[in-house]
């Protein structure tokens, strides 16, 4: 997979600033730049979705979230000191650096209780995105996108599906809470038309890690767990048993086929058959 590295506060980057000090969305135009490694990262958002689709711009938009019920110990009760009313949503214009082979976005979150983002990505995309964010409960989805794929992040549960891969997914940060990782409906027949079979790497501190797969998908599974289980009702076959311990397993499904490779120190493994 082609990763480029590149330092926010680099001299020689070229920085472009959109609009006012803040806004209610943010398109940057990916037309003829496909090619380029896109790295995104986010900071304070408490939720992300990000979906692919068929267009030419990356759109960055905050979207208001349902409001927080009302405190059930406050029933029958008046509220005497006048609620603050809430700022709008609004997201301060990022930084972008553009070289010959990367972009690099970096967004913030004009604090307040609304935290959700909405990011579409134009399809066949290579992106990395980072989610940094302290606050409980946080998440972040990822669905119907093609492209090599990178998260990183600090929130507590993600959710992806409906991708081509190849995948790196590092959740090695530290997170506000234990959470929950799952990973389904992957797009297998574009993966395996593609002449290099790149792997998957899921690498987890905090999160138990639910993979799903049809099971009569063709996968190598390297799997580590240095304080959690692993649970499966595949059929995986022990592929190095002399090796195999009580923290790895090495398997393979229907003969073997891509390889998974997925390491947890804290969370549990549950490798699925796909409904």
């Amino acid at each position: 997979m082609k990763i480029a590295i590149i330092s926010l506060f680099a001299f020689f980057c070229f920085q472009i600033c959109l609009g006012q000090s803040s806004s209610d969305r943010i398109d940057i135009s990916l037309k003829n730049k496909k090619s380029k490694f896109v790295k995104i990262s986010i900071q304070d958002a408490q939720s992300l979705d990000v979906e692919g689709y068929d267009g030419e711009a990356l759109i960055i938009r905050p979207v208001n979230t349902p409001a927080e019920p009302t405190d059930s110990a406050a029933t029958g009760l008046k509220e005497i000191m006048p609620s603050i009313p809430s700022p709008q949503s609004k997201l301060i214009a990022p930084q972008i650096l553009e070289n010959s082979q990367t972009i690099d976005i970096k967004c913030w979150y004009v604090p307040n209780e609304k935290r959700h983002l909405l990011i579409r990505v134009p399809r066949n995309t290579h992106l990395a995105l980072a989610l940094n964010t302290f606050l409980g409960n946080s998440k972040m989805s990822v669905k119907n996108f093609d492209g090599e794929l990178e998260i990183r992040g600090s929130a507590s549960n993600f959710e992806i599906n409906n991708i081509t891969g190849p995948l790196v997914l590092n959740l090695t940060d530290m997170t506000t809470d234990p959470g929950k990782v799952s990973i389904s409906h992957i797009n297998w027949q574009k993966i395996y038309a593609q002449k290099k079979k790149l792997p998957f790497y899921i690498l987890s501190n905090y999160h138990d890690v639910n993979f799903s797969f049809p099971e009569n998908i063709k996968v190598n599974v390297n799997v580590t767990c240095v304080r959690g289980k692993l649970f499966s009702n595949l059929n995986i076959i022990n592929s190095q048993t002399d090796s195999n311990t009580k923290d790895s397993f090495s398997g393979r499904l229907n003969g073997g086929g891509i390889p998974i490779y997925i390491h947890n120190e804290n969370g549990n493994v549950y490798l699925r058959k796909e409904n």
